[in-house]
């Protein structure tokens, strides 16, 4: 499986439409949620995906950590430098995930650390301005209702979600926040309508934000 087949569709479309400086960071990180995700996807026992987190924790703390993530997420790219802030913008993602290994139905206090985690550890890529991480955590959490399974915890993140997609509209435009908003504007648009919608869909409505605003 190539890099591109790895990442998630909107993801590739968030990036297609540039990146910024930032881009090849941003990509790593979105391949490493990816990874996540499919860790919950096809590990069936709590222990099971603890422990995979727990091996990418430790993969990113290591001293050699530019290299084994360029190994296992960006193959075919040169090894992206790792500074301290990116591995906290990493580790970050790791813990959003780890905090929806509680029993479901999960409250509102989890789900607020997983958006903490996942969305502010992803957006910190292009800056760390408040109504950016605020953006990044209602993604998370509409992202999350839109795939979870369980009725009221679905119910529960879409009820924050809408708490925090204003700050949508105060997000920077830069071409740093472009793949971003990108993500967001897809989820959003998806959360209102009750579902995940077509590729077609998406790519328009991608093109009416970037054009529009809306």
């Amino acid at each position: 499986m190539d890099e591109a087949d790895a990442l998630h569709p909107d993801a590739r479309l968030s990036l297609a439409f540039g990146t910024g400086r930032n881009g090849g960071r941003l990509r790593r990180a979105l391949l490493l949620d990816r990874k996540l995700a499919a860790a919950f996807l096809t590990s069936g026992e709590a222990m099971l995906i603890q422990l995979r987190l727990a091996w990418w924790r430790d993969q990113i703390g290591s001293p050699d950590a530019a290299r084994i993530l360029q190994q296992h997420l960006t193959a075919h790219l040169p090894a992206i430098p790792l500074s301290d802030q990116d591995r906290r913008h990493l580790v970050s993602i790791v813990d959003g995930w780890e905090a929806l290994l509680e029993d479901h139905p999960l409250p509102n206090a989890t789900l607020q650390a997983y958006a903490a985690g996942r969305g502010e550890g992803l957006f910190a890529i292009a800056g760390e301005d408040v109504a950016l991480l605020a953006c990044g955590r209602a993604w998370a959490l509409a992202d999350f209702a839109l795939h979870c399974s369980d009725a009221k915890t679905a119910a529960r993140a879409r009820e924050l979600a809408a708490l925090s997609a204003g700050s949508f509209a105060a997000v920077r435009r830069s071409s740093e926040t472009r793949p971003l908003r990108i993500l967001a504007n897809l989820a959003f648009r998806d959360l209102a309508a009750g579902r995940q919608r077509g590729g077609v869909a998406r790519i328009l409505s991608t093109w009416s934000y970037l054009i529009f605003g809306r």
